[in-house]
């Protein structure tokens, strides 16, 4: 990830991440971070709302109908569901490498020396949509050679 917009982005995408995880355990109430994550990365998005939308509400979602942890397991995958969208809308595919490589951002301190990889992978994996998915299996056959 060489430029600063990309950075900013995967770091906004980690912040989601993050909540996606949190919001397992109960409904979320949206701090400051979060509220200015979602905020910048539907600024240099493609302008569409819906899964910003979706991802707002699914983290809030009590879902006090369901029983037991089926409430927990709705509300986190309409919000996995929807980070999915956000990160399309910034031109990211959320590959399985591109989801470690949120997780990992999340690790102690002492850990995110391994991060600058999964960053290049990260890249090897970024296509603009408008490009549709050839351009995602290039990523792919070049991770792979990368080893």
């Amino acid at each position: 990830m060489g430029d600063v917009r990309d950075q900013l982005i995967f770091k906004a995408l980690v912040a989601l991440d993050e909540a996606v995880d949190q919001c397992g355990a109960g409904p979320l109430k949206p701090g400051f971070a979060l509220r200015f994550a979602l905020a910048y990365l539907f600024a240099v998005s493609d302008g569409q709302r819906d899964s910003y939308d979706g991802f707002w509400h699914a983290i809030q979602e009590p879902n006090e109908r369901e029983p037991g942890s089926m409430g927990s397991y709705i509300r986190s995958s309409a919000a996995r569901r929807n980070l999915n969208g956000i990160a399309r809308s910034v031109g990211l595919y959320l590959s399985v490498e591109l989801d470690q490589a949120l997780s990992h951002a999340r690790k102690p301190k002492e850990d995110r020396h391994r991060i600058e990889e999964h960053e290049r992978r990260l890249e090897a994996h970024r296509y603009a949509l408008r490009d549709g998915s050839a351009r995602a299996v290039e990523g792919e056959e070049e991770l792979r050679r990368k080893g």
